[in-house]
């Protein structure tokens, strides 16, 4: 993993480039990410690796619900915050930092260690091989580690939801808890991939309004879940938290103001649940109970 203190791994590259972007001495130090470097070509590079003219721009689609509060997608590799297509900014092949812009943005990462850091909007952010450290505040979108260890950071700063892939790795997901009323309570979709990852939710007492969240994959052999900076042991909770049934999924409740569903990627759903294009499986983010505190805590079933 990047680090095993969390706390310090905060104050990594993606950290300071966060705190460069008010001055401007960022930007001039910055190099041109769309000179020759990236545009030749590597026989070494296998035939999923990002060339530039190789590689489609990306359609996000505005999903329709039967709840206006929820954008929901017509495939969970892609997100629905906008409906626009965005043409992707390559990276070199070396050791790359990189923050965007307030705009919505596509950026890829190559063979080195990436620190590739939004700067607002809905964003697609793809590290690809190396060890990437990868940060979104903004309006949603998407983060994907693909191959090495890789730290990838999520937070809403508005309306919208994240949806996280580590990808090959043993990855470090990072997700705030931070949330007000108005931004709607789709939090974040994510997928570890297959090796141990670590799920960090930041924030449990900045959570104002009602967030829902699911992991796809967790494997409570291999993979572990943290509560700000506290490992959780699924058998023995804190007071603050348990584990409920709702719509036939266990999912982790804190403050009976966060749910984290924790049975996987989406599943037929029950009787009565919004289905996805109108299809049998389940949407992303359900509508949150109307009363939480009333479902009964339940062992965690592994």
């Amino acid at each position: 993993m990047h680090a095993c203190n969390f706390g310090e791994r905060k104050m990594g590259p993606a950290a300071l480039l966060i705190a460069m972007l008010s001055s401007g001495l960022l930007l001039s130090m910055l190099p041109d990410f769309g000179g020759d470097d990236a545009q030749e070509d590597d026989d070494t590079y296998p035939e999923n690796d990002p060339v530039e003219g190789e590689l489609a721009s990306d359609q996000l689609w505005d999903g329709e619900s039967a709840d206006p509060e929820v954008q929901i997608t017509e495939d969970p590799e892609a997100t629905a915050q906008h409906d626009v297509e965005l043409t992707p900014i390559i990276l070199t092949r070396g050791d790359d930092d990189y923050v965007g812009t307030s705009a919505d943005e596509h950026i890829i990462g190559g063979k080195g260690d990436d620190t590739i850091v939004g700067n607002g909007g809905a964003d697609r952010l793809d590290g690809w091989r190396g060890d990437d450290e990868i940060v979104s505040y903004g309006d949603g979108g998407r983060l994907s580690g693909n191959q090495g260890d890789d730290y990838l950071e999520a937070k809403k700063t508005n309306f919208g939801q994240f949806h996280i892939f580590g990808g090959l790795g043993e990855d470090t997901i990072v997700m705030h808890l931070d949330n007000e009323a108005g931004w709607g309570r789709q939090g974040f979709h994510v997928h570890g991939g297959d090796q141990a990852d670590e799920f960090r939710f930041v924030g449990a007492g900045t959570t104002n309004a009602p967030m829902i969240s699911r992991i796809e994959d967790f494997d409570s052999s291999q993979d572990s879940i943290w509560v700000d900076d506290e490992e959780v042991d699924l058998d023995a909770l804190p007071s603050d938290m348990r584990i409920v049934n709702y719509l036939e999924q266990q999912w982790l409740v804190i403050d009976n103001n966060v749910m984290i569903g924790l049975e996987g990627v989406r599943m037929p759903a029950p009787a009565g649940v919004p289905t996805i294009m109108g299809g049998e499986e389940e949407m992303h983010f359900h509508m949150f109970p109307t009363d939480l505190a009333s479902l009964q805590s339940v062992e965690y079933r592994h």
